[in-house]
């Protein structure tokens, strides 16, 4: 309860923040209340950074990992089910474990092994960098 209070309050605080201007925001104890500036601010950074083109990058990543996963695990589910093999009740945890981690976590892992993959020779990344080859 007080960790949820405490994430409300920060992200009041800093739509407090973005609503100020420049001038408010340099003084040393933010206000309270809400600026003025939410509006002209919000647009700045919209135009600035292309924040749309942000966001639908975000929104089709996040649709195509949730579209995957769903997939897979229709498929894997439909594979346990339906067809009868040894080991079945561990190849169901392993699945099921497997879809539990987030794509954060095994992101690493993704990146460690495409060089491993596509260069036989445990090539680093740091000598396919500065060579821009995997070969010794």
């Amino acid at each position: 309860m007080i960790a949820a209070l405490l994430t409300c309050m920060l992200l009041y605080y800093a739509l407090v923040a973005g609503s100020l201007t420049t001038a408010e925001v340099q003084q040393a104890p933010l206000p309270l209340l809400p600026g003025s500036a939410f509006i002209e601010n919000a647009q700045a950074v919209w135009t600035c950074i292309g924040l749309g083109r942000l966001l639908l990058n975000s929104a089709t990543v996040a649709l195509g990992i949730a579209v995957g996963k769903l997939t897979i695990s229709l498929l894997s589910a439909f594979a346990i089910t339906y067809f009868r093999f040894r080991f079945r009740g561990a190849v169901f945890w392993l699945i099921f474990l497997s879809r539990m981690l987030p794509v954060e976590v095994r992101i690493v892992t993704t990146f460690e092994a495409i060089p491993t993959c596509s260069c036989p020779y445990a090539c680093s990344w740091s000598r396919a960098a500065k060579t821009g080859s995997c070969r010794p």
